[in-house]
């Protein structure tokens, strides 16, 4: 049974990178897709660590309440409101999968010294989130179900002014799909799997076989990192 599936601002072709060659040669001939839940990703280690994913945060502009009192014995003096900023703050308690993806605009020479030198080329972004929409469902954790999948490009705007109206537009998306700015040149575009049940018990990945993706997806062989300078 495939799953619903909303899909937003799709590029032409999308990058996954890896640091293995092998792991490139099976997602490609494959299909084979290990997805991490969001949290995971504030203590992995190396370049793909991110201590503030899974929670958004923005700067919303507003009248802030001021509240004047009397020192001598709490009293309240005087209220009223000034222009200012409210720090929002959010989380989405279920569980969510990522396969985290490049666009077309992603620097593939940083990618590749950041993690790692193989990447695979996905032609065909649309028919490959159709497979894993008709493919993770069967790959659930025991008593969980596949709520749905979502697939966009990040924001890089955690702890940007956004309006309020801007924020409501986003809903959750902006809980599983911002990130700093200095991630930028990632240009990361993000395929969520949405699952049943909340966040604290469940497994820490989501394997999913979408079966060979030759005809839509190319391996890669990106720029090795440059040598380190003599000391």
């Amino acid at each position: 049974m495939s799953i619903h599936t909303v899909i937003n601002d799709l590029p032409v072709t999308l990058t996954r990178v890896f640091d293995r060659r092998e792991y490139a040669e099976s997602f490609a001939e494959r299909g084979s897709a290990r997805l991490g839940e969001i949290k995971g990703y504030r203590e992995i280690e190396g370049q793909r660590q991110d201590s503030a994913e899974a929670e958004s945060y923005a700067l919303v502009p507003g009248d802030v309440p001021v509240v004047t009192l009397d020192t001598s014995d709490g009293r309240i003096i005087s209220e009223s409101t000034q222009p200012a900023h409210f720090h929002r703050r959010s989380s989405f308690l279920n569980p969510t999968y990522l396969m985290c993806c490049s666009g077309p605009g992603a620097d593939l020479n940083a990618m590749g010294e950041r993690f790692g030198r193989w990447a695979v080329r996905i032609n065909d972004p649309a028919e490959m989130i159709a497979r894993l929409a008709a493919h993770a469902a069967a790959s659930m954790p025991t008593g969980r179900e596949a709520l749905y999948i979502e697939a966009f490009p990040v924001l890089y705007n955690k702890g940007a002014v956004l309006s309020l109206a801007e924020v409501e537009l986003l809903k959750q998306r902006i809980d599983y799909g911002q990130k700093p700015a200095e991630y930028a040149c990632e240009s990361e575009y993000r395929v969520v799997v949405v699952v049943s049940g909340l966040q604290r018990d469940a497994p820490t990945h989501l394997d999913v076989s979408m079966g060979c993706l030759t005809d839509i997806a190319t391996i890669l062989e990106l720029p090795a990192a440059a040598a380190a300078p003599a000391s």
